[in-house]
């Protein structure tokens, strides 16, 4: 939990935000915040910022938000609740704002086609301390991103920090987590 506790995480295609939302509470968890209802405890540790931005713009949802609205259990013990609208085409806008400037891009699966290749790109381009990168999903020739991404981070300067198992959704996957840097020469 230590990587990126003082600068956080910026999530593009966060879907309905369960990565963000085990983020932010295991976040939450490590530094000791406490949600009870009791006003003295939590003003002994009160909340200086929010871990994780979360934004999509909500066009591939796999559950409908009509059914699994604010008021279900399931979006009650899942989702996050501030993920926020960005638009698709073009993410610099979300990524130049200055409160999501120096945090940890998170891309967990997605789709095949330029979406992540745009996010790292603009996400690099948005500010020099954008230097980290964090995907989730299946490698070169997989049901994520495309090749174009993958070659982008072989040759601009991005190094492979740590690969991590990620548990599979099915009976079989092959998703990793990938923690990449961006070298400054």
């Amino acid at each position: 939990m230590t990587m990126g506790k003082d600068r956080g995480i910026v999530e593009i295609g966060a879907g309905n935000g369960q990565w963000a939302r085990a983020l932010t509470e295991r976040y939450e968890k490590f530094m000791g915040y406490d949600k009870s209802n009791d006003t003295a405890k939590r003003k002994r540790k009160k909340k200086t910022f929010d871990f994780v931005l979360a934004f999509d713009d909500q066009s591939e949802l796999p559950l409908d938000q009509s059914t699994f609205n604010k008021q279900t259990q399931i979006h009650h013990d899942f989702f996050f609740d501030n993920v926020q609208r960005c638009d698709s085409r073009n993410f610099s806008n979300t990524l130049r704002q200055w409160q999501c400037r120096g945090r940890i891009l998170l891309l967990v699966y997605p789709p095949p086609g330029n979406m992540a290749l745009d996010a790292v790109k603009q996400y690099a381009s948005a500010a020099e301390m954008n230097d980290t990168v964090v995907y989730v999903g299946e490698g070169r020739g997989g049901a994520n991103a495309n090749d174009d991404f993958f070659a982008h981070l072989e040759h601009n300067g991005w190094s492979l920090m740590k690969i991590m198992k990620v548990k599979p959704l099915g009976s079989k996957g092959y998703e990793q987590l990938y923690i990449l840097q961006k070298s400054n020469c």
